[in-house]
């Protein structure tokens, strides 16, 4: 009989919730309510929503990520025509924002090579779900406190 079981997502150990700590294996991010509120979960094709998750993942910590068409088969099991399509969509839905950077590159026709970054907008964007974080974890430690000295006061009792 076959048994499933959760696994990590590169598949290389069991499933952990995670606790907070800073394992990138079972680490988290964070997605923005109007991901639900604004029905986003409904209206984008699942190119998109792909191409959402992916980079909501990779600009945990940084404004913007590169996305290699060549070599997202292999990172994430998606073809570079599916990056494609779901950039454009989420182009078009303004939730993402291309940033274009130039590095020398002695080997190229120009002497410079064009590389395509792609960084999320509004709430969706780094900054703001950085603030969010910040404003969840005060609110956490404060509802820690509370019942902390609820706790203590019960005890007296």
């Amino acid at each position: 009989m076959t048994r499933i079981v959760p696994r990590r997502e590169d598949g290389k150990d069991d499933y952990v919730v995670p606790a907070g700590q800073r394992d990138w294996y079972n680490a988290y991010f964070t997605l923005p309510h109007e991901f639900w509120t604004e029905q986003h979960f409904a209206t984008l094709s699942p190119a998109a929503l792909a191409v959402l998750l992916i980079v909501l993942k990779e600009t945990t910590k940084k404004p913007d990520v590169e996305l290699l068409r060549e070599q997202m088969q292999d990172w994430y099991g998606i073809s570079g025509k599916t990056v494609t399509k779901g950039i454009h969509e989420l182009m078009a839905a303004d939730l993402i924002e291309e940033r274009l950077r130039w590095e020398e590159d002695p080997s190229a026709k120009l002497g410079y090579v064009k590389h395509h970054h792609y960084g999320l907008t509004g709430v969706f964007s780094t900054e703001e779900r950085a603030a969010r974080r910040r404003v969840a974890r005060r609110k956490r430690r404060l509802n820690e406190r509370k019942k902390a000295k609820n706790a203590a006061q019960e005890a007296k009792s």
